[in-house]
């Protein structure tokens, strides 16, 4: 027992480092925020002018040693694949593309995806509507979703917010420059805001789920994309709110859904052959899948082997 104690910050430091290396960012970026927003709650209620920008400063340090830990933390996986891209290619801009985290770079992607869909104008073909093979079903996701309401809601916050804004910090700042250099930014960031909103709603378009004989086809724009076989979909059962925002928390879950909780659960079987790829990057050990849909009565009945599921839509015993 005695010897335990010097051992004990080593191990310590070793399972927070096992915890950023294996954690996705999204879930750390959302802790980050939360502390972020927090701290800049706490910022705001010191009164004294030097120990606030002294707060400031602080905080703003804090968060860049957690991201600098967190790329610290996964730097073996990252030099690890920039290298076998090196040997692979002899491409210095591919080398140093692979140097940033599979799930940035995925992310970087999407965005230059959902960008260019949201700045270009659509084809003729790709906005109409998909056709349906023989013995296909179709299941919709944005009759009951609040994924259409986005873009206009956006778009009527921008309009009512930017010249607020830009009205009071003229009033603070005594730069004209300065004011100038942040009116420009402000109002980039709306348009590109309302671009990647436009994209989003191009590229998931009708918003369709389709099963076959063989598969499940989840796409959620470029977002998310699945093909499940169905001998690998050991379960299927139906979510409330709750449960759904509790899946999404899941180690070994991924959501698939335009916007809020999914409304079913899909338990794969262990070892299965499923594609799963979240904006374009392959997922690997996802055991369960929370996808939303307007009737999920109707997906669990095409599931369900008996096809019998209760009113409340889960599975009937």
């Amino acid at each position: 027992m005695p010897r335990a104690a010097p051992s004990s910050p080593r191990a310590a430091t070793a399972a927070l480092f096992s915890h950023l290396r294996h954690a996705g960012w999204a879930h750390d970026l959302r802790q980050l925020l939360r502390l972020g927003l927090l701290g800049l709650l706490a910022c705001s209620l010191i009164r004294d002018t030097a120990w606030r920008h002294l707060a400031l400063q602080g905080l703003l340090q804090l968060l860049l040693a957690a991201v600098s830990l967190k790329e610290l933390a996964q730097a073996p996986d990252t030099w690890r694949d920039a290298r076998l891209t090196w040997q692979r290619t002899r491409h210095p801009g591919r080398w140093f593309w692979h140097l940033f985290a599979p799930e940035i770079r995925a992310w970087v992607l999407t965005a230059g995806r959902l960008l260019w869909a949201g700045l270009r104008k659509p084809r003729a073909a790709a906005a109409a509507p998909a056709s349906t093979a023989p013995g296909e079903q179709v299941f919709t996701t944005l009759r009951r979703s609040s994924h259409g309401s986005l873009l206009p809601l956006a778009v009527i916050s921008s309009l009512a917010e930017l010249p607020v804004v830009h009205l009071i910090l003229g009033a603070q700042m005594a730069d004209p420059r300065q004011a100038l250099t942040l009116h420009l930014v402000l109002l980039a960031g709306n348009l590109l805001t309302l671009a990647l909103l436009l994209g989003d709603a191009r590229l998931i378009g009708r918003g369709e789920h389709r099963l076959d004989a063989g598969q499940l086809h989840l796409a959620v724009g470029a977002r998310f994309d699945a093909a499940l076989p169905r001998v690998d979909i050991l379960e299927a059962t139906a979510l409330s709110p709750a449960e759904g925002r509790a899946l999404a928390r899941g180690p070994q879950a991924v959501v698939c859904s335009p916007a809020g909780e999914p409304n079913v659960r899909l338990r794969l079987r262990p070892g299965h052959g499923a594609r799963v790829s979240r904006c374009g990057q392959a997922l690997a050990g996802v055991c369960e899948i929370g996808v939303r849909v307007d009737d999920p009565a109707a997906l669990l009945r095409a599931l369900t082997p008996t096809g019998a599921v209760d009113p409340d839509g889960t599975p009937a015993a």
